[in-house]
């Protein structure tokens, strides 16, 4: 029966602490963010043209809700990061065009032509880019949303908290010393990357992509001081946890993480 309620007490905590801030999250996101985020790129990027065409014809001009105009996103900056992949994109389809022309498998085109297509595809390019400046945004503020909230759920039931880690402690300290050596040395091989950094190089990449940060030389070394500082920090700290606290809540534990470390 106290297994059982303590398993209930995970759940019910795990799903009060990261479900349902993901939950309002995305439904705020879904809701409110995105659409005044695109409100706000029609009203600014967008003013010039409104008052240029109720200038010229007012009859047509009937406000923002009585005749929503397409977003025009080429006024909002790109990060060196994206103008290098447009660039390098354009790059590209410019030389499989002259490529597929040279060896007959599409009409040639005149430099005219040839302009056209490539000034076409980099502001298809750039529109894409610039919609994904926009979900960064909306990503930036919703995972902050849900990080105050997952916050104030920790602050707001630290002593359920207290209690359920004091069980847990208590439940992994009942397991053989082999099985606690076996969970303590996957979860740091794993968290500090001690075979390769890929798993801290691709975590990065994926934030960098999310919130759109600009990938100029002072960013990537930020990142690359990042992947090579923290993963030590966290060894660091957990070689000091097991000295400190797990020969005395476990010795077995820790003489069996100590011959390993030695070979």
């Amino acid at each position: 029966m106290a297994l059982e309620e303590e398993t209930r007490s995970v759940i019910q905590l795990s799903a009060g602490f990261f479900l349902l801030p993901a939950l309002l999250s995305w439904a705020l996101r879904a809701t409110v963010i995105d659409p005044l985020l695109f409100l706000l790129q029609v009203r600014l990027h967008d003013c010039a043209r409104l008052r240029a065409l109720r200038s010229h014809n007012p009859s047509l001009f009937l406000g923002l809700f009585g005749w929503p105009p397409q977003p025009n996103y080429r006024d909002l900056n790109l990060t060196q990061r994206q103008w290098n992949e447009v660039t390098m994109e354009v790059e590209v389809l410019e030389r499989r065009l002259r490529y597929d022309a040279r060896m007959g498998h599409a009409p040639p085109l005149s430099d005219t032509q040839l302009e056209e297509r490539l000034v076409e595809e980099g502001r298809r390019l750039e529109d894409a880019q610039r919609l994904h400046c926009r979900e960064s945004v909306g990503n930036t503020l919703s995972d902050g949303l849900g990080t105050v909230l997952l916050f104030t759920g920790f602050w707001l039931n630290r002593g359920r908290l207290r209690a359920l880690r004091t069980g847990l402690a208590a439940r992994f300290l009942a397991l053989e010393v082999s099985t606690q050596a076996f969970i303590l040395l996957l979860a740091a091989d794993v968290t500090v990357g001690y075979h390769s950094s890929d798993g801290w190089v691709t975590f990065v990449e994926v934030l960098v992509s999310r919130y759109n940060v600009d990938g100029s030389e002072g960013a990537d070394n930020a990142i690359r001081l990042f992947v090579a500082v923290v993963p030590v920090v966290i060894d660091v700290t957990f070689k000091w946890w097991c000295y400190k606290y797990l020969r005395k809540l476990s010795p077995g534990t820790q003489i069996i993480l100590s011959e390993i470390e030695r070979h």
